[in-house]
C-alpha cells in the first residue's frame, strides 16, 4: 500500500512539474506575442562571426530586441542585419514616446540624442558570442558605416539604423597602421642613433 502511495505521489509531482513547465512556456510565448515588434536594419563592414539569429539587441545592457535575420547586400561583402525591436520596451524605458514611431518625427521634435544613436557589434566576454549594442556615438569620433551599394527597396528610411565599426575592428586597424609605420620608425631611430654616435665621436676628438 505504501509503495502504491509513493508512486502516486511521484506521478503527481512529475505531472505538476510538466504542467508548470508548459505554463511557463505559454506565458513566455504570450509575452513575446504581445510585444509591439518593429523591424529595423543595420549594415556592418566587418565579420559578424558569433552573431546569430536570436542574438540580443541591447541598449546599455538592457535587451530591446533580437536579431531576426542576417544576409548580405548585393556586393556580397557588406552584412545586412535585421533587428526586431520591442517598441513596448523602448516606451517602458522612456526611449520612445507613445506618439513617436519614426526617425523623422524624432528629428522634427529636435531630439539630438536620437540623431547620434547607432548600433555596434559587441562581444559577451572574451569567448562569448556577439550581440548588437545600441548607444549614443559621437558622429565626429565614430564615423557611420556607408553602404557601397543601394539598400533593398523594402527597407524604409525610418527602418534603417546607423552603425559604427566595432571596438575590435578599430583595434585591428590601429595595429595595422602601427605595423605599417614601424619599419619607417625603426629606420628613423637608427639614423638618429648613428648621428648621435658620430656627434659623440667628434666631441671626444676635440
Amino acid at each position: 500500500m505504501s509503495a502504491k502511495t509513493n508512486q502516486w505521489k511521484l506521478g503527481l509531482f512529475v505531472s505538476a512539474g510538466m504542467a508548470a513547465a508548459v505554463g511557463a512556456l505559454l506565458w513566455l510565448g504570450a509575452s513575446t506575442f504581445r510585444q509591439d515588434i518593429h523591424p529595423h536594419w543595420a549594415i556592418f563592414d566587418e565579420s559578424v562571426n558569433g552573431l546569430d539569429v536570436g542574438s540580443p539587441v541591447k541598449y546599455r545592457g538592457v535587451t530591446i530586441g533580437t536579431v531576426a535575420d542576417i544576409d548580405f547586400l548585393s556586393d556580397q561583402r557588406t552584412v545586412l542585419v535585421q533587428m526586431d525591436i520591442y517598441e513596448n520596451t523602448l516606451r517602458a524605458l522612456g526611449l520612445r514616446e507613445e506618439n513617436e514611431s519614426t526617425r523623422d518625427e524624432l528629428e522634427a521634435a529636435g531630439d539630438d540624442k536620437h540623431e547620434d544613436m547607432a548600433v555596434q557589434l559587441a562581444s559577451a566576454g572574451i569567448t562569448g558570442g556577439k550581440y548588437i549594442q545600441a548607444d549614443i556615438f559621437d558622429t565626429t569620433r565614430y564615423p557611420r558605416i556607408k553602404a557601397s551599394v543601394p539598400l533593398p527597396d523594402f527597407i524604409g528610411e525610418d527602418q534603417f539604423t546607423d552603425s559604427v565599426p566595432s571596438n575590435l575592428k578599430n583595434l585591428e586597424e590601429t595595429i595595422y597602421v602601427l605595423s605599417e609605420s614601424l619599419p619607417q620608425l625603426v629606420s628613423e631611430v637608427d639614423m638618429a642613433v648613428t648621428e648621435i654616435t658620430d656627434l659623440t665621436t667628434t666631441v671626444q676628438g676635440l
